[in-house]
């Protein structure tokens, strides 16, 4: 059972693979060097600054000790640790946690606010919902970075340790338990006499007899004194005992699981010493029989992470002794959970409400809802357990920024701000399927639209704020929504767009377009404008005659643009041209040396050529290397081809090929492949080095990076999120404009009607050509352009100006909405008006004077800056330049037109233009026309603005908030209407009766989300099984809660690599789907004899600190269909063993009709107190797999107890006969009458008879069934 290695720790860093080494790559052998010295480092020990909270300042050693994977601070050398933190319990290192932790604690000591951030590094760490944080200051960089790579380099080891590593980890631990109850006793002897100093025997590396004895009477009471001295003697043991012999005696002492010996005699071969080995082949028969696995490509690797690590040097036959076998079977690679759910294997492309999406309620809550902590830390948690959708529950702040509470009671307030912060930079770690967010909304306006404010700036391009397709019938699938936020929250109607750039779509809908007559109030000039009016905006710019007038002395060089507009439809032949990571005829070594060129962007790395044999091929990175792999095709009769590559499925061109392993593992079985394609590298296009191409920027940060350069015609190229397209960023009178340009067919395509040979010829094409309006490329964008104006104000303004210093700090603003002050010293105002003296700060309320107030407060998302640029740009000119106005922002005077030298005008006036504006016509009816015609359309405006302001205020509701709303609209529930598939309800879990149909049809095309009723003030969950058996989608339990129901949580999304959606069954779609009527799913549902054997446990003593259980037992339980859930417990040990119990006899049978909804849990119980819950373990049933399996033990928040676990024997089976099936159909209608009975006023005689007759069914049907099941015992 227990045995020790005294050779090298890590034996994983060898990397031996099927018997044999596999050496690191060469530019990783100095990293790992460096590594190896880190660890060394830490464990001589090292000083550092230690804060358990922020408030308390210790100077201690901090020591590594690998071989017990624990973390030690001391006063000194040797000394008593003052903090152990378990390194197997990390759950993260964090480095610069100082804004994580500011947000966390409110007050903090002078020292920690004055440490240098560079040197900080925190650990969280613990088994419980809320961790234990420890932070350490390193006294410089080198120790910080000694340090940091020492506790990330064992942190990751204890991660890739294998079975036996870790049962050397756990008799080290236990040893040194020994010893260090051996000091402490010495310490409190030697305390009465004033006396310290411990003499080298004192801290020998040993324990004598005693010791050993009395550690074994907390665990086990079946070894008498007499019996371990004789076992000493037989092994010859010294009185004093080191790690080696302590692990001998403790194998010769506990005997083997009986079942070990029995499966032995059976695949094993005997030896002539009397013992047993379990060779390859054997042991693959045995998986095979028993375990139904066929492991023959990971055999050897499989024996070898339970071999010592003598046995990985040998390259013979590799086998099992009897010890070495029971490691096997109670380590990890032979849990019960099938190792298809460490991967997502479920279809992800079904719509969003075909899945059971993990839900947490009150996630910021640490316990009850009444007087408990709220702490962002408490996302984390969720999120790191796999959560995909989190509630905040939104309150006013008294400094008008919204909070997190539970409101109305005496829990503690979390800023909204660091909640989204907290979320954003966690919100990946475990899951990169959507994230939903549930808003609870209870601020008033003002603060709602300065939470819409704060989603868009915190989560940018992350935040959902469109349909993924405009003329989608269904929800989206989750991944098509990977890497989004979505919303949940309630929404009124739809508003205008107000985005500050402009497309060269906007004004394809245009209603009116003419040449009009312009100038400023102000001047007596007019000049020639394009008018453009659509429904919400007016559009004008200065009319250009002709090019050449305006711009005589330059040629322009038709030559530029490729006037062959052939059509843009495809070929008969699919064009490789334009798909970027095609690089034709390049020979196999220069594959080779583009890959190794990018290999930093680790395996999945491809490129696609033809091949030097013909046809093509694709050269990817595996693990470091490269590798070429040709691609197959084939042309079908009509002529398409189709594409092939590994040993995968035909795809109906390359692309759809390429795409299809970007999000799937490309797999060959013969050469042990398994990856994605992740990063391809695009062949060069011939201006990748030119100064106005940004590689590696999006559009959020081309548009920051434009206003850093405060010129007019500044550009950039960029790639654009679509394939083979690339992206023109302009900046043009303060606007940011994006054209999109598509590289097709070797050409360079702009809004589908220019086309150049090469993207040099488009720009300088377009430096000569208007490319809008009068928008011409004027300056490429560079880091210099932007360090030029970097120390300069931003928006400075040039001449007469320069002098004026206020304009520089104070700002005029204009109101887009009403406001009306709640308190004495906050503005009120109306739409439009002007704001004056406006200090500008990084603040969401402002300051500034208004009418008779002076210095007051506003809301800075209520109004728009009238900037310095807009302010006096043009004020030297005759006439305005080119704007893009908001009708909603203009005013029109109501009066018929005016006349002034022959021209016919009305004014317009908006609050963005320096001067009123003359807009005018030598024809009166054409400024008549013109003036009716955007009084009606700003009147309509103005309408549709008051009543979405009305509504507003009807339902509490900010635009700028609601418009944020896509998938998830709340609603009322109305069973009558048919709702829309992006709306949401929300029931209280009293709410869902026994028996809705109503609610089972929503749920197949909508969203429904279920919570705990209101009276459950602990924080207590209801069982979610219910629930989920209607088909809500998003049963929402407390985490921060260790019950039954979050274990059951847990255990559901367990599945599918813990991504937080799991597929429902294809029946729960059926129209005629209902869980209560077991009829509905006959044709659907296989119905389950499950058999389950206990046979035995390890190391049950971690379960109650250290102490081992006294007398055990262990509950099998299945949940699922009230027809189905049934419980049976073992008989209690009467021996105290909590090292290796055994159990005899313990043979379980539960009939289950519908597999695909239940789940099966253990759970080990102790005499002292039944209703505790000492470990459990709890898996959905279409998750595990037969034979005879380890089930890791895990405390009540499911976190796992370390080299703890039971061995059980599964079996799986179907009804074989129809005669069987007939009977079980018997036993479940008789169940179900019994139900019916049971709440109803009946002989109890009746009950009694329905219960004998389903007793005896039952043993008909065991005795009719050939199991074929093995003697377990």
């Amino acid at each position: 059972m227990y045995e020790y290695s005294r050779g090298p720790e890590d034996v994983t860093s060898q990397g031996y693979i099927y018997g044999s080494p596999v050496q690191p790559p060469t530019n990783n052998i100095q990293q790992s060097k460096l590594q190896d010295k880190a660890v060394l480092a830490l464990e001589a020990g090292m000083v550092v600054t230690v804060y358990s909270t922020l408030k308390r300042k210790q100077i201690l050693t901090l020591c590594l000790r690998s071989q017990q994977a624990e973390l030690v601070c001391v006063n000194s050398l040797g000394g008593k640790p003052l903090y152990t933190v378990d390194l197997y319990h990390v759950k993260g290192i964090v480095k610069d946690p100082k804004p994580r932790l500011a947000r966390m604690y409110e007050e903090t000591s002078k020292e920690w606010v004055n440490e240098n951030p560079d040197l900080c590094l925190s650990l969280y760490y613990g088994t419980n919902y809320m961790v234990n944080i420890i932070t350490f200051v390193a006294r410089n960089s080198e120790d910080f970075g000694c340090l940091l790579l020492a506790l990330q380099t064992s942190h990751r080891k204890l991660k890739e340790d294998s079975y036996y590593e870790t049962k050397q980890r756990w008799l080290n631990r236990e040893f040194s338990k020994i010893q260090t109850l051996h000091r402490s006793l010495l310490t409190s002897h030697k305390e009465g006499k004033k006396k310290y100093h411990f003499s080298k025997e004192e801290v020998d590396l040993r324990i004598n007899i005693k010791q050993f004895q009395a550690w074994l009477s907390h665990h086990t009471n079946t070894i008498v004194r007499h019996y371990l001295a004789l076992n000493k003697a037989k092994l010859k043991l010294p009185d004093s005992l080191e790690i080696h012999h302590f692990a001998a005696l403790l194998n010769e002492l506990f005997k083997p699981n009986p079942v070990i010996e029995r499966l032995l005699k059976e695949y094993g071969q005997t030896l002539p010493n009397c013992q047993w080995k379990l060779s390859a082949d054997c042991f693959q028969v045995f998986l095979k029989s028993e375990q139904k696995e066929d492991v023959r490509d990971n055999l050897k690797s499989t024996m070898l992470k339970c071999l010592p690590p003598a046995a990985q040097s040998i390259y013979g036959e590799l086998s099992f002794s009897e010890r070495e076998f029971e490691d096997y079977l109670y380590s990890e690679m032979n849990s019960l959970l099938n190792p298809r759910e460490l991967e997502v294997h479920q279809d992800m492309d079904y719509p969003l409400s075909c899945y059971w999406i993990a839900s947490s309620h009150n996630t910021y809550l640490t316990g009850d809802q009444w007087k408990s902590e709220s702490h962002v830390e408490t996302y984390v948690r969720s999120l790191q357990m796999g959560c995909r959708c989190l509630e905040l529950d939104c309150w006013d702040g008294p400094d008008g920024k919204p909070i997190i509470t539970h409101g109305k009671t005496f829990t503690t307030k979390i800023k909204f701000s660091d909640v989204l912060q907290t979320i954003k930079e966690h919100a990946w770690i475990a899951s990169e399927y959507p994230l939903i967010l549930s808003i609870e909304n209870h601020c008033n306006l003002s603060q709602q639209r300065i939470m819409a404010q704060l989603l868009k700036d915190v989560f940018k391009e992350d935040l959902l704020t469109d349909q993924i397709d405009v003329n989608e019938t269904q929800l989206p699938s989750p991944k098509k929504l990977m890497r989004k936020i979505i919303l949940k929250n309630k929404k009124l109607g739809r508003v205008n767009d107000n985005r500050n750039y402009v497309d060269m779509s906007e004004l394809l809908d245009e209603k009116k377009h003419a040449l009009l007559m312009m100038t400023y109030a102000t001047k007596t000039k007019w000049k020639e404008f394009a008018v453009v009016l659509n429904d919400t905006h007016i559009c004008f710019a200065p009319h250009i005659q002709s090019l050449e007038e305006e711009q005589p002395v330059e040629e322009i060089d038709e030559d530029l643009i490729d006037h062959d507009f052939e059509s843009d439809e495809e070929d008969e032949s699919e064009d490789f041209s334009s798909l970027m990571w095609y690089h034709g005829k390049i020979k196999r070594d220069m594959a080779a040396i583009l890959l190794m060129e990018n290999r930093s962007h680790g395996d999945g790395t491809f490129l696609v050529r033809e091949s030097e044999s013909g046809g093509l091929a694709m050269s990817f990175l595996v693990q470091g290397k490269v590798t070429h792999s040709k691609i197959q095709c084939h042309e079908k009769p009509d002529g398409q081809k189709r594409y092939l590559i590994g040993n995968e499925i035909w795809h109906n061109s390359l692309n759809e090929m390429i795409r299809y392993y970007r999000d799937h593992k490309l797999t060959y079985k013969d050469k042990k492949i398994s990856l994605k394609l992740s990063y391809p590298i695009n062949k060069e296009l011939g201006f990748e080095h030119e100064t106005w191409f940004f590689r590696y920027i999006d559009r959020s940060s081309a548009e920051d990076f434009l206003k850093r350069i405060p010129q007019d015609g500044v550009y950039l190229i960029r790639p654009s999120s679509l394939d083979s397209c690339f992206s023109l960023t302009l900046r043009y009178h303060r606007r940011i404009s994006h054209y999109q340009i598509e590289y097709k067919r070797n050409k360079f395509v702009l809004g589908g009607k220019y086309r150049f040979a090469t993207m040099q010829k488009l720009i300088e094409y377009f430096t000569l050509h208007p490319l809008y309006k009068t928008a011409r490329l004027k300056l490429p964008a560079s880091m210099d352009k932007m360090e030029e104006t970097a120390d300069d104000d931003l928006y400075h303004v040039p001449g007469d100006y320069s002098e004026l210093s206020l304009s520089e700090k104070l700002a005029t603003v204009v109101a887009l909405y009403d406001f009306h002050g709640s308190n004495s010293d906050e503005l009120s105002f109306k739409r439009g008006a002007h704001i004056n003296n406006v200090l500008i700060a990084d603040e969401l309320w402002w300051r500034g004077d208004h009418g008779g107030d002076v210095n007051k407060l506003f809301p800075a998302n209520y109004v728009q800056v009238l900037g310095h640029e807009q302010s006096v740009e043009n004020v030297d000119s005759d006439g305005p330049g080119e704007e893009f106005l908001r009708l909603s922002d203009c005013y029109f005077d109501e009066s018929t037109t005016y006349s002034r030298d022959g021209m016919h005008y009305f004014t317009l006036i908006n609050p963005n233009l320096v001067s009123n504006v003359y807009i005018g016509s030598k024809v009166k009816a054409e400024a008549d026309d013109w003036h009716r015609l955007l009084c009606e359309s700003k009147a309509k405006i103005g309408e549709e603005f008051e009543k979405k302001q009305k509504e507003e205020k009807n339902r509490n509701i900010a635009q700028e908030l609601s418009d944020l709303v896509i998938y998830c609209q709340a609603v009322p529930y109305n069973p009558s209407r048919p709702g829309k598939f992006s709306e949401i309800s929300s029931f209280s879990e009293e709410r869902v009766s026994k028996d809705d149909r109503e609610l089972i049809r929503y749920n197949q095309y909508q969203i429904s989300r279920v919570y705990p009723k209101f009276l459950r003030w602990t924080s207590t969950n209801f069982d979610p099984i219910p629930k989920w058996n209607y088909g809500c989608q998003m049963v929402a339990l407390n985490y921060q809660t260790p019950d039954k129901p979050m274990q059951l949580n847990q255990g559901m999304f367990l599945q599918n690599k813990r991504c937080g959606y799991v597929l429902k069954p294809s029946f729960m779609n059926n129209s005629s789907y209902n869980p209560n009527d077991l009829l509905t799913l006959r044709n659907y549902v296989d119905c389950m004899v499950l058999t389950v054997h206990v046979l035995g446990a390890r190391n049950l003593s971690v379960l109650n600190s250290g102490v081992g259980i006294m007398h055990p037992y262990v509950v099998v339980e299945v949940l699922g269909l009230p027809l189905d859930s049934q419980r049976e417990r073992t008989r209690m040990l009467n021996d105290k063993n909590s090292l290796n119990p055994v159990w005899k006899n313990e043979i379980f049978s539960f009939q289950i009709s519908c597999p695909d909804l239940a789940f099966i849990r253990f759970e080990i119980g102790t005499e002292l107190n039944e209703t505790i819950c000492q470990a459990q373990a709890t898996f959905h049933l279409k998750s595990i797999r037969p034979g005879f399996r380890s089930v890791q033990l895990l405390n009540n928040f499911s976190e796992p107890f370390p080299h703890s676990s039971l061995l059980v024997y599964i079996d799986m089976k179907n009804p074989k006969e129809e005669e069987e099936k007939n009977v079980f159909r018997i036993v479940e209608e008789t169940r179900k009458l019994y139900e019916e009975l049971s709440s109803s006023d009946v002989d109890e005689r009746r009950r009694e008879q329905l219960q004998q007759t389903e007793k005896k069914l039952l043993e008909y049907l065991n005795r009719s069934r050939n199991t074929g099941q093995k003697d377990c015992h």
